[in-house]
């Protein structure tokens, strides 16, 4: 049952949880909209596979860091084919065998691109070891589910956990460049594990999972898929009035851009 398993380690792989075809329609979308912006930009003169000319995304992001980030971060991850895979029926269906009976999103997907060239300066695209419960703050139950979007060989990486570790509680961290970094003192005598895995395979472990990225050394880009879930029907999460830790649709208090649509613009659009 993997349930009981997942309850004991607080991780577990299943495979073939997307299908290619849908991982490959994501990665797609995402060099569309790298392609528009650096055609815009006039930094190529038409569309490429982003994926096999890093160095192009490595200009990118040295020419225009802001606009770089924001597409990194921003834009696509709101892709509609990426929520429709986080609320599948099938992924729906896991997560409430491993307990969650009335699962929601404690924040929107994560979409990552970790290479060299697309990194960002300071080392804040590899987390150290850490437990996803610390920002989400959510359910005592609550999910995190992890795809790969391509295949991953062994220079790409992935994540390592240590299994059993979602038992120890919330432990205390010291201040990181990344964000928080569990003090390694607590973790004494406790091994570090990975698991292969496979492009539309996922990991499904506890946001209290001790766990961390490994660096991707090769020279392929490695994309993945986060999701997080809560359980609007766990006791403490509603004790705390469902309380939800990020900031989301906050807009800007001035215009982001100064040159607006003009009137003649927006009435082309609805004519």
């Amino acid at each position: 049952m993997i349930k009981k398993k997942y309850n004991k380690s607080g991780i577990i792989k299943i495979k073939s949880v997307i299908s290619k075809k849908q991982a490959n329609k994501i990665t797609h979308k995402i060099n569309e909209i790298f392609c528009n912006v650096m055609i815009n930009k006039k930094l190529i003169n038409q569309r490429i596979d982003i994926f096999k000319n890093t160095n192009i995304l490595k200009r990118f992001r040295l020419k225009y860091p802001n606009i770089f980030l924001n597409l990194k971060l921003n834009s696509i991850q709101k892709l509609p084919e990426v929520y429709e895979i986080g609320y599948s029926r099938k992924i729906l269906k896991i997560i409430k065998k491993l307990g969650l009976k009335n699962p929601v999103y404690s924040t929107d997907p994560i979409l990552m691109m970790h290479h060299k060239d697309t990194n960002i300066k300071g080392g804040g695209d590899y987390a150290p070891l850490h437990q996803d419960w610390r920002s989400i703050q959510g359910s005592v139950n609550c999910i995190v589910l992890w795809i790969p979007l391509v295949e991953i060989d062994t220079k790409m990486g992935s994540i390592s956990f240590i299994e059993g570790s979602h038992l120890l509680g919330l432990l205390p961290t010291k201040k990181h460049s990344w964000f928080r970094n569990i003090n390694e003192k607590y973790l004494k005598n406790m091994k570090l594990s990975s698991i292969r895995i496979n492009k539309g395979d996922c990991f499904f472990f506890s946001s209290f999972l001790v766990h961390k990225s490994f660096k991707n050394k090769s020279n392929k880009v490695r994309l993945s898929l986060q999701y997080r879930y809560n359980d609007l029907d766990d006791d403490h999460y509603l004790s705390r009035n469902y309380s939800t830790n990020y900031i989301h649709a906050k807009p800007k208090k001035n215009l982001n851009r100064k040159d607006v649509p003009s009137i003649s613009r927006i009435k082309s659009t609805y004519s």
